[in-house]
């Protein structure tokens, strides 16, 4: 099998074999653009990111990252900083229990990354936050960003954890931002006011989170340029009814109007 194909999109799940597809992706390193994989709890992470003498492997080209429920225990990566495995990463998905020891896989696309969508749990946190993967202003051009968390492993994040986590993903370019996962308001509140950058999003989703007309409107103030919004609203018709009944002050249900006539989709 010396002559093994230099493929620029490859996918494949664990029903494949595994160690023949860690040895296509290496093979075909220079050249691929698009990488998938549905790990199903394989340990295959560190079999495409290391070749036999335990060197991380370059991906120079690679665009396009999905890996989904690996579980590698701990993985030892490099601490060579120098050593940056997608340097031309432009879109990242990856849903996993793993805990890393290092930021080998997130390090050195900062500038090139325009498209994130991740599970966030106590392992990933903690790494983002000793080496300041995804702090402010190291991933400036991150447009659309798509969270969830991790309810596996003993690792799930507190709700006011995780809201600082999501919202501390956007970027200066972040023009869409999806949380598809609970947050009570008073954490998005707490949060928000001290997020830099949220001026710029344009779409946002709060998947599974419940709030009212009102509370809506106080994370507008906050992210004022959104036009498609989303979110399970709660007790929606009485507050109609305070609003057109003046029963709360009338600048709210000015507010209220402003609202209406801005946004482009409402998803409620």
């Amino acid at each position: 099998m010396n002559n093994a194909p230099e493929l620029t999109s490859f996918r494949y799940s664990a029903d494949f074999d595994v160690k023949f597809a860690n040895w296509i992706t290496k093979k075909s390193a220079q050249t691929l653009e698009k990488l998938g994989y549905h790990g199903k709890g394989s340990k295959c992470l560190k079999d495409f990111l290391f070749d036999d003498d335990g060197q991380v492997i370059v991906y120079p080209r690679l665009r396009d990252l999905c890996a989904i429920d690996f579980s590698d225990d701990k993985p030892e990566l490099t601490t060579d900083r120098s050593i940056v495995p997608f340097p031309a990463l432009q879109r990242l998905e990856m849903h996993s229990s793993c805990v890393f020891k290092d930021d080998t896989l997130f390090r050195g696309f900062d500038g090139t990354l325009t498209s994130l969508d991740i599970s966030l749990h106590r392992g990933f946190v903690d790494i983002f936050r000793k080496y300041e993967v995804f702090s402010q202003g190291t991933h400036s051009n991150v447009i659309h960003v798509n969270v969830a968390l991790d309810n596996r492993h003993g690792l799930k994040l507190p709700a006011g954890e995780f809201a600082e986590a999501a919202f501390g993903l956007v970027s200066p370019a972040t023009q869409s931002l999806t949380i598809n996962d609970f947050i009570p308001y008073q954490h998005i509140k707490g949060v928000i006011p001290t997020c830099p950058h949220l001026e710029n999003i344009q779409i946002l989703l709060l998947k599974n989170t419940e709030l009212t007309v009102l509370e809506v409107l106080d994370i507008f103030k906050y992210i004022p340029h959104v036009t498609d919004f989303g979110c399970r609203f709660r007790g929606i018709d009485s507050e109609l009814a305070a609003i057109q009944d003046k029963l709360i002050p009338s600048h709210l249900g000015t507010q209220y109007s402003q609202l209406i006539s801005r946004l482009k989709c409402w998803h409620a």
